[in-house]
């Protein structure tokens, strides 16, 4: 009997140092991973004198607004595809879901761009001496609606919102505005 009652708590005992050890593990401290800054980038902004970069003008703004009326009349007429990004993430399951899902006679109506905010800019030298590239990432929300006649239901009018990010590509030169 002595032997069993030893033998019983030897076996807590070790039972309870396992399930210490065990949560032990759960404390352990992993760094939170984040991109490395590209070197390329960087030297390339700072090869530029500040005053060609001040001299650049601001983006338009309704320039951004004629782009998102162009990408929605791209959505009506079925060419979308050249509005997308090479590596936009799932590109043809968004398109062939539009092909599919959508009913031929929907249009997407544009009602509001409530907000347009510059996430990104970057600034570098073109090929040529006096040529200037600015890429630029636009978040714009927009206020959305597609029609369509269901032949069940008659006249519908979906609205919605849509975060849509732009990279906008400009090319300057020294001396031009545009």
């Amino acid at each position: 009997m002595k032997r069993a009652t030893i033998s019983i708590i030897c076996f807590i005992f070790l039972f309870m140092q396992s399930a210490e050890l065990q949560a032990r593990s759960f404390r352990e401290r992993s760094p939170i991973l984040k991109p490395a800054k590209e070197k390329a980038e960087v030297s390339k902004q700072e090869s530029l004198p500040k005053e060609v970069i001040d001299e650049l003008p601001p983006l338009d703004m309704q320039e951004v607004r004629e782009i998102i009326s162009d990408i929605a009349d791209s959505w009506n007429s079925g060419t979308l595809s050249e509005y997308l990004d090479e590596g936009f993430y799932n590109k043809d399951r968004l398109l062939d879901t539009l092909a599919v899902e959508v009913p031929r006679d929907a249009v997407l109506r544009i009602l509001n761009v409530r907000n347009l905010q510059v996430l990104r800019k970057s600034v570098e030298r073109g090929g040529e001496e006096t040529t200037v590239l600015r890429s630029s990432s636009v978040l714009a929300v927009v206020e959305t609606q597609v029609e369509f006649n269901d032949p069940r239901t008659g006249f519908q009018r979906l609205p919605g919102t849509l975060e849509i990010i732009l990279r906008i590509d400009e090319t300057f030169t020294a001396g031009s505005d545009e």
